[in-house]
């Protein structure tokens, strides 16, 4: 694998970004062609005898990775598990309202309203998940999401309201 090295100019004078030093090198013109290849991962030649150079000074060395994982990425099994908290049900995508500042409301490209409507029985899937996954909290919070949720009042009323033991 190539280094980690970016090559740039600014105020016509020519720079070598190596990641894996956090170190920007100045370039002369005949090191400015030769580090672009070794950038781009051809090392042949003089290009090879430069790296060789900038490795024994500590730059462009074969990259150091590393894997990063968050703290809690060992317990994520059992809160994913026993300890889920809330859940939120899209409802419905559709609305009467047509608000300025939501993002359904044809300002975003990515968003519109639609008659999607939610079904009973995935409102029961997703129900029956986080009951089934939520054994160790004493509470458990579910939310209703829309477009306009409201126009779904029925299926809302449909969903059966649990007590914990």
């Amino acid at each position: 694998m190539p280094p980690l090295i970016h090559t740039f100019e600014l105020h016509d004078k020519h720079y070598a970004f190596d990641a894996n030093s956090n170190t920007i090198l100045p370039l002369d013109e005949k090191q400015w062609p030769l580090v672009k290849l070794i950038e781009e991962g051809e090392v042949a030649g003089e290009a090879r005898e430069l790296l060789d150079l900038y490795q024994e000074q500590g730059y462009f060395r074969e990259p150091e990775l590393r894997e990063i994982e968050h703290p809690e990425t060992g317990a994520m099994r059992y809160h994913l598990a026993r300890r889920l908290q809330r859940l939120t049900l899209q409802v419905t995508q559709d609305c009467n309202l047509r608000c300025d500042y939501c993002s359904y409301s044809g300002t975003f490209r990515t968003r519109s309203h639609s008659k999607k409507v939610m079904s009973f029985e995935t409102a029961r899937k997703a129900i029956d998940y986080v009951l089934s996954n939520s054994i160790d909290e004493e509470r458990l919070s579910i939310g209703f999401y829309g477009g306009e949720p409201l126009l779904e009042v029925g299926l809302i009323k449909s969903i059966p309201v649990f007590k914990r033991k």
